[in-house]
């Protein structure tokens, strides 16, 4: 039987991998503007992955682990997970943001909690907690707040429109991955997940990179090499072993709500790269977000020590 204490660090473990990987998922937002001026959609997203896969293949090869062993349904869920889950809300994103800002994003991006708390239910049989929905709505809220800055347009503003639809789109497609990828851990090692999924999305975005090829730079630049090594070294490489690592650790639907850090990390990185406005009311929205986000996890600690107390009085 696992310790209480076990059960703690590793929840507390997991909490940490998936506030780590929102982060620099909400980082990513203005780094993809800076690599849109440089490469076109689809290319930026298959270097992007491709250069997250050579470290995930060195790191197996050095662990001395074999990416063998893989039944053709769980190879059938990986490559569901790679496209469907991974490739096309990356492009979709990745266009999205191209015809619209970092913060509007960042907000569209909430959808996905709704949708891999749906999508855990339907697909894992989850229990979702009414906190948990609570929560999530609770940062949502917030990140309305943060587009209702009067420097900011917002959704509202109908240039962004269809920016905004693919936005939406990625994120309603982001929230297929974490309940499709989450089976996959019971018998595989997160670093072998991980290099997987990404390996069938490059399958997807090879074809869809080739289609740009006329609009590709004429020379490779230094620009180019700095802005992979922070788009697909440390976001996409990082970002993405932190995310399957932390599903080791924790239900599917608990990923949910940490989606809530990605508007926060959003709106910093287009104050920081693009001099968009942080005004009192975005703090006040980003508030409304970290306040959604402690609510539910503290909510999540006082329902598992209450199980804790009813199974020590459970007669033995």
């Amino acid at each position: 039987m696992t310790s209480a204490r076990g059960v703690r660090t590793s929840w507390l473990l997991g909490g940490a991998l998936i506030f780590l990987a929102n982060f620099l998922g909400g980082a990513s937002y203005p780094v993809q503007k800076w690599g849109l001026t440089l490469f076109p959609a689809g290319t930026l997203t298959f270097l992007r992955n491709g250069s997250a896969v050579v470290p995930l293949l060195v790191i197996l090869w050095l662990r001395r682990r074999r990416l063998v062993g893989w039944s053709a349904g769980e190879l059938g869920r990986a490559a569901l997970v790679g496209t469907l889950g991974f490739a096309v809300p990356l492009v979709l994103g990745c266009e999205g943001v191209e015809r619209s800002t970092s913060i509007n994003a960042s907000l569209l991006i909430l959808l996905e909690p709704l949708t891999i708390l749906l999508f855990a239910w339907l697909l894992l049989r989850e229990h979702i907690a009414p906190s948990q929905i609570a929560g999530v709505l609770l940062g949502i809220a917030g990140a309305v707040v943060l587009v209702l800055d009067a420097g900011s347009p917002g959704l509202t503003d109908t240039s962004h429109l269809t920016g905004n639809l693919l936005l939406a789109a990625s994120a309603v497609a982001w929230g297929l991955y974490t309940p499709l990828a989450k089976p996959l851990l019971a018998r595989h090692d997160p670093f072998a997940v991980t290099a997987v999924t990404v390996a069938f999305s490059l399958v997807l975005l090879g074809p869809y990179a080739l289609l740009e090829r006329g609009d590709w730079p004429a020379a490779w630049s230094m620009e180019a090499t700095w802005m992979l090594l922070v788009l697909g070294g440390l976001i996409a490489f990082v970002g993405t072993v932190a995310w399957i690592a932390a599903l080791d650790h924790l239900p599917a639907s608990w990923v949910a709500p940490f989606l809530l850090v990605q508007p926060l990390a959003g709106t910093l990185g287009g104050v920081v790269w693009f001099d968009e406005r942080l005004t009192t009311t975005v703090l006040a929205g980003g508030g409304l977000i970290v306040l959604g986000l402690a609510s539910t996890l503290v909510s999540a600690r006082l329902r598992r020590r209450r199980a804790r107390r009813a199974a020590r009085q459970l007669p033995r």
